[in-house]
């Protein structure tokens, strides 16, 4: 079982992840594929991750948040304007 208690306290939820990623300009976005099940995640129309098991995913979107919210003051505003 995965324990993310300090992340969570740092990002919030997952979907508070998945929209720190989006003000980032990666467009998130998961699937599921009954056929092979597994799972998906896209940047756009990028596949940026896939895995057999749904807590994988979340742990690697949690991460993304927490990478934003891990950087300097003023850090993520500037990554924002080097990709606009």
């Amino acid at each position: 079982m995965e324990d993310l208690t300090f992340i969570q306290a740092k990002v919030g939820t997952l979907d508070d992840a998945i929209e720190l990623a989006n003000k980032g300009y990666w467009h998130i976005r998961i699937t599921h594929s009954a056929k092979n099940d597994m799972w998906y995640v896209y940047g756009g129309e990028i596949l940026i991750f896939k895995a057999q098991q749904r807590a994988m995913v979340d742990v690697f979107l949690y991460g993304m948040g927490f990478a934003i919210t891990a950087m300097p003051e003023g850090g993520f505003e500037i990554l924002k304007e080097t990709i606009e």
